[in-house]
């Protein structure tokens, strides 16, 4: 009787979660379907997990090359691709039109930036952040939505540079070669560290 008891037990607790989930989920539309109610003033009409914007962006690399990817524009990104042999920054912005790399960057002096350029086997990082530059660069010029950030362990220094951009490149139709731009960079780490290679 007792192993019934506890199968009945289950079906209950089952069937209790159902009828609660099927309730919510009634009652919740009532309440945002009311007379009045827009899905601006309700966020969550779309759907539970829509109604938090989330961004995310990535980062991978190995002994020759690190990869990341960072936001230009709204829902526009770049991917950027440091060769940690040569200590060349290059990145490419897909066209949202012809799904081609149209736009494409790069750094040549990422070593020398970060005083690697002596380092037997430099180590890097290389991550990507978030900075919406007030008045851009030079003459004004506007700069994607962020900026990579790269540090190199053995000399202590880590430098961020930004992608130039213009929103009209995103469904251009022409190919644009631009330079990324050194924004700054300072030492992390007085000294540098000296590894028996």
């Amino acid at each position: 009787m007792s192993g019934m008891l506890r199968r009945l037990r289950g079906v209950w607790l089952i069937a209790g979660v159902l009828i609660a989930a099927v309730g919510g989920g009634f009652l919740s539309n009532q309440l945002f379907h009311a007379p009045g109610s827009s899905s601006e003033a309700n966020p969550l009409e779309a759907g539970f997990l829509k109604a938090v914007s989330v961004g995310a962006t990535a980062t991978h690399g190995n002994d020759s090359v690190i990869m990341c990817t960072g936001e230009v524009d709204i829902g526009v990104e770049a991917v950027y691709l440091l060769d940690v042999v040569t200590g060349e920054l290059k990145g490419g912005v897909l066209n949202t039109r012809t799904r081609q790399f149209m736009t494409s960057y790069t750094y040549s002096d990422v070593a020398k930036d970060l005083h690697a350029d002596a380092v037997k086997n430099p180590k890097y990082l290389m991550v990507t952040g978030e900075a919406q530059m007030a008045g851009g660069y030079g003459n004004n010029n506007r700069v994607g939505r962020s900026v990579v950030y790269i540090a190199e362990v053995n000399s202590g220094w880590v430098a961020c540079y930004a992608a130039p951009w213009d929103p009209g490149r995103a469904n251009a139709a022409t190919r644009t070669s631009v330079q990324l731009v050194l924004m700054d960079r300072v030492p992390f780490r007085q000294g540098s560290i000296v590894r028996p290679q």
